[in-house]
């Protein structure tokens, strides 16, 4: 049996990008969403994991480089596995509830990376973000008071 060396097994198994995000409400019951400049759809505060950061770090430091909130407590409300096509390549995503912003002017963008923010009704999110955002959102928030976290996966069609 020939046994590859670990670090040599460890460069050719499969990696996954993997994510942090952060759901944020208002008192109006309304989900904080932001937009990004590389981007054409609305999407959760938040971003990719670092190398040696945990997913809840990563979608902290993000909060804080994205809106300017400083998160003091997170909950982690759901995980996400999904594919994108575009990248050939597969991810997840960890998705947690940050609480309730209370003031509008605590929202702080840099105009850079992040050129503009809104609180978004529920039922209007589908106006705002992907597919796959919105069964993200849907999720976590139906899990944002409940003791236990919720695995999602993204399933594909046959193309055939």
């Amino acid at each position: 049996m020939n046994m590859l060396p670990r670090k040599e097994f460890l460069k050719s198994i499969a990696r996954k990008r993997i994510g942090g995000g952060v759901v944020f409400l208002n008192r109006k019951n309304q989900i904080l969403l932001v937009k990004a400049s590389y981007k054409d759809n609305w999407l959760l505060p938040g971003g990719i994991v670092d190398k040696n950061e945990s997913p809840k770090e990563a979608a902290a430091r993000e909060a804080q480089e994205e809106i300017g909130i400083k998160v003091r407590k997170l909950k982690l409300v759901s995980v996400f596995w999904g594919i994108d096509k575009e990248y050939d390549d597969d991810y997840l995503t960890f998705d947690f509830y940050g609480g309730v912003i209370k003031k509008e002017e605590d929202v702080k963008i840099d105009g850079d990376e992040i050129i503009d923010f809104r609180f978004v009704s529920i039922n209007k999110l589908e106006k705002f973000v992907s597919p796959g955002t919105k069964t993200r959102i849907d999720v976590s928030l139906a899990n944002c008071d409940f003791a236990s976290t919720i695995y999602n996966e993204a399933k594909l069609k046959s193309t055939k």
